[in-house]
């Protein structure tokens, strides 16, 4: 009979009782992982701003129009990468706004359920004649029952109530906590699209003004897409660019004239950049090393990979069209896409020291150019292909994030 039924469902309610019934804390290793997205992310930035704060005013240092535009385009990509390391910050908190909300939205289904149907019971209770239930057999002890029951449940329901109440409210703060962190990520990505634009145009700039010196672009280009033909894999390829920058540093320490080189291993005279990085107490030390994108560590340095063998530089995941620089001062001796790693760059720093930039997208160099730490040197493939950054010394691999966290010059392991 229904008296049956209702009681039963007041018993479901006093035996699933539980005040502490709320939404806990998200999960230990959660929020560790987010706590580690979130410091990686400021500091990110923090970094990108005190770059940015030097090159600006290296910039208005600068005595000639080349200089302010090379300081400029420097600064512009600093404070893009700050850029991108808030969006990453932003995207961070709106993830765990929407893990909280997912998560205090099962709990109120939870909650409400029971309540829910208690309710429903009483009220096709109350629409039934108190005749039809005296007159049932058993009927007056089930009534009686489900009154002493009711009385227990009351305080149940209150604290129930109650407690729904702050769960209600908690979901409306969190609600209005997403609206905020949805449109701060979307400022954010405005931003980014502004200081992509103004880049882009800066780039344009320094290029139309270095069109005199692509002459010998191309041909150091064709030099260096010699090298990729005659490499079988990208190591090969970077030790032959070691090879050709040794010999070139042979080649001009020897005196008096300087036989030509053979075929597929001399290299044409460096372009220069349309100004040179200004000299002074504001400008990076020799051999400082600078990370070059922001993103998250998929695979470490020394990590043993799929095949076996420790990995000898870092795989960062970006931005899709993330921002990379050039780790620090040098020369490019390749740039352009090789098969398996997208479009590579390949830069000889001098003293020995090579980084190899994989996973690349558009280019903003080409083979033969002079970089200075923290030029743009192109942009990152996206998601599906992880950006790869090695340090090379004498050969030899080098940590890439203890070579940028010491900022200068760096030995091999």
């Amino acid at each position: 009979m229904f008296g049956l039924s209702a009681a039963a469902i007041v018993s479901a309610l006093l035996a699933g009782s539980t005040p502490d019934a709320v939404l806990g804390p998200p999960p230990a290793r959660e929020t560790a992982d987010l706590r580690g997205a979130l410091e990686a992310a400021e500091l990110a930035a923090a970094e990108a701003r005190r770059r940015q704060a030097e090159l600006e005013n290296r910039a208005e240092q600068a005595s000639s129009s080349g200089e302010r535009l090379h300081a400029r385009i420097a600064a512009l990509a600093a404070e893009l990468q700050q850029g991108e390391a808030q969006a990453l910050f932003a995207a961070a908190q709106l993830a765990r706004v929407e893990r909280r909300i997912a998560g205090l939205e099962n709990t109120l289904a939870a909650e409400q359920a029971p309540v829910a149907g208690l309710i429903a019971g009483l009220q096709q209770l109350a629409r039934r004649p108190a005749v039809l239930t005296l007159l049932q057999p058993g009927g007056l002890d089930d009534a009686v029952h489900l009154r002493i029951m009711l009385a227990h449940a009351a305080p149940v329901v209150e604290q129930r109530t109650r407690r729904l109440r702050q769960q209600l409210r908690e979901q409306q703060e969190l609600q209005a906590a997403r609206r905020r962190a949805m449109a701060d990520l979307r400022l954010r990505n405005e931003a980014i699209a502004r200081l992509q634009a103004a880049l882009g145009s800066a780039l344009q700039q320094q290029r139309a003004l270095a069109a005199e010196a692509r002459q010998a672009a191309f041909r150091e280009e064709g030099a260096a897409q010699e090298l990729a033909r005659q490499a079988r894999d990208i190591g090969e390829l970077v030790a032959r660019a070691d090879a050709q920058a040794a010999l070139a540093a042979r080649l001009a320490a020897l005196p008096g004239p300087v036989l030509r080189p053979q075929a597929g291993i001399a290299a044409a005279p460096a372009i220069p950049v349309v100004a040179a990085t200004t000299a002074g107490p504001d400008a990076p030390r020799p051999g400082a090393y600078v990370l070059a994108a922001v993103g998250e560590v998929v695979a470490g340095f020394g990590e043993i990979g799929p095949d076996g063998v420790p990995r000898s530089g870092l795989a960062l995941r970006t931005r899709p069209d993330a921002l990379v620089l050039a780790p620090a001062s040098g020369r490019v001796a390749f740039a352009g896409p090789f098969r398996g790693h997208g479009a590579i760059v390949i830069i000889d720093h001098g003293d020995g020291r090579t980084s190899l930039l994989t996973g690349l997208g558009p280019l903003d160099v080409r083979a033969g150019q002079s970089v200075a730490a923290g030029d743009p040197v192109g942009r990152a493939a996206g998601q599906s292909m992880p950006l790869g950054i090695e340090l090379r010394q004498g050969g030899r691999p080098v940590d890439p994030l203890a070579a940028a966290a010491a900022g200068r010059r760096v030995s091999p392991r």
